[in-house]
């Protein structure tokens, strides 16, 4: 490689880190599809529901998939969904009621449980989400544990709901937020009824629609990086300059957003998603729920090659100015000089207090203090090239694309922990699922690619998927029930499912 002009070796692209490789950080929980009763269950793979001895779709309970509507968005301004337009404060219950007519949701009477989508935005210091049963008492689980400033975090939730005999009317969840103030968005993808379902809920059963259905959606040329909003999955296309939205429920593309030249990284701030343009050296912002995009491009420095969130203000990675840009999310703003880092910054991730970037060329991390902007202590050696970055609630994990492993070093610390975990060739980007880390193996066009699975809690391999994705895998996002995995050599992306 020359450090002049700065080319990457064969199978390693310049997209950027996507924050949603560390979602779902440190929450214990894993997002799964439940069956609400013993008698139902979703068959994964089948895009349907099947019933224990059933014979026809109108026993008792039965499970609807519906395509997902919003029940609550805390946020103010034209995003708030629902009654409360205010975050949840610390050791704050917050209850709503499901059943009936209720922000952009009609979900029938009777209903007994329902599965959500729930996502925490902007957490104003450490704590946990735990959803339960309205008016009950709070469970001791949590469903999305977060620190301060996380990045918007998505957990798939099946909950039940309150019955007649509650003291409050039935129908109703609840909220406990033990840390705030922190928004909160629902999403409603299916409902699960204790009654024969009537003819009209029939014909609203989108028995096309498992969410938990591994799926392969065409997207533009050479897909690099991959963020998820809450809702929808966007795909950067490299090649034609453009954004590809996803809907996950129907595994397509809904929307086409035109950006600056050769996008490369990805994030989302909780109301838009930004995307750093390599080549002409800005970031576009994108309003996650109009697809238009937001003002004037913001100008960087030279090569922007990945971003990441801090709660408050974006950083961008400059790899031609071997420095970081911080902006404010909020107006767009440019703050202060770009911090100086190590040489070619590829990848980026935020624990809660630092900014974590990855130097391909020095072979190293550096942290910066997100409340401060001062680079904290001496660069942490890692592998050869590394690029990818995530954290676990724990541990930050990088990807050495030239040593064809992953580092773990302790956060709190900076301590390298252990020795090199073993991947496959090339390994790229990362992303956790509340359980594992998953990497990226990006390898040539021409030769089977795969994705590595590890168990954070162990440092264990425990899969290793080969042609489970298309070719030459880079960026990855978990949008609380599956991987996403974008093959920037077969212009596709790839949800896997998740556990």
């Amino acid at each position: 490689m020359s450090d002049g002009d700065r080319t990457l070796p064969a199978g390693c692209s310049f997209a950027g880190e996507s924050p949603s490789g560390g979602r779902g950080r440190g929450f214990s929980w894993r997002a799964r599809w439940a069956a609400i009763g013993a008698a139902v269950a979703v068959v994964a793979g089948t895009g349907g529901v099947a019933w224990s001895g059933a014979t026809n779709a109108q026993l008792t309970p039965s499970q609807t998939l519906i395509s997902p509507c919003r029940i609550m968005d805390t946020r103010s301004g034209p995003n708030n969904v629902g009654p409360r337009a205010t975050p949840l404060n610390g050791d704050e219950i917050y209850t709503i009621q499901v059943t009936g007519l209720n922000g952009n949701c009609n979900i029938p009477a009777g209903t007994s449980g329902v599965v959500m989508n729930v996502t925490i935005v902007g957490p104003g210091s450490n704590g946990y989400l735990t959803v339960f049963p309205g008016g009950s008492n709070t469970p001791t689980a949590s469903n999305l544990n977060y620190v301060a400033g996380q990045a918007p975090t998505p957990n798939q939730v099946t909950v039940a709901l309150n019955g007649p005999e509650s003291l409050i009317a039935p129908g109703q969840v609840s909220f406990f937020a033990s840390g705030g103030p922190v928004n909160v968005i629902a999403d409603i993808a299916g409902y699960t009824t204790a009654s024969r379902l009537t003819n009209p809920q029939l014909t609203q059963n989108r028995w096309d629609r498992d969410l938990a259905k591994p799926a392969t959606v065409d997207v533009g040329p050479v897909p690099t990086a991959v963020a998820f909003d809450g809702t929808n999955v966007w795909v950067v296309n490299e090649d034609d300059n453009t954004v590809s939205v996803v809907d996950p429920a129907i595994n397509d593309v809904i929307d086409t957003v035109t950006v600056g030249s050769l996008p490369s990284a990805i994030a989302f701030d909780g109301t838009n998603v930004w995307v750093t343009n390599a080549i002409s050296n800005n970031v576009t912002r994108i309003n996650a729920a109009t697809g238009a995009v937001v003002g004037s491009p913001i100008a960087v420095g030279s090569s922007p090659t990945a971003i990441a969130f801090d709660g408050a203000d974006m950083w961008v990675a400059n790899g031609n100015d071997d420095t970081v840009t911080q902006i404010n999310a909020a107006s767009g703003t440019v703050i202060g000089s770009p911090t100086a880092v190590g040489t070619f910054p590829n990848g980026m991730a935020f624990d809660g207090a630092n900014i974590w970037v990855t130097n391909f060329i020095s072979n190293n991390v550096t942290r910066i203090d997100a409340a401060t902007g001062a680079v904290v202590g001496s660069p942490i050696a890692v592998g050869t090239a590394p690029v990818g970055v995530a954290f676990d609630g724990t541990n930050m994990w990088v990807a050495n694309n030239g040593s064809d492993t992953v580092t773990r070093i302790d956060a709190a610390t900076g301590v390298v922990v252990g020795s090199p975990i073993g991947v496959g060739v090339r390994p790229s980007r990362l992303a956790f699922d509340g359980t594992t880390m998953w990497v990226s193996n990006t390898l040539n066009a021409d030769v089977p690619s795969t994705v590595t699975r590890i168990d954070v809690a162990t440092g264990t391999v425990i899969a290793v998927g080969v042609d489970a994705v298309g070719r030459r895998p880079v960026g990855m996002a978990f949008d609380g029930t599956n991987v996403w995995v974008a093959n920037s050599g077969s212009n596709t992306v790839s949800k896997l499912r998740a556990g």
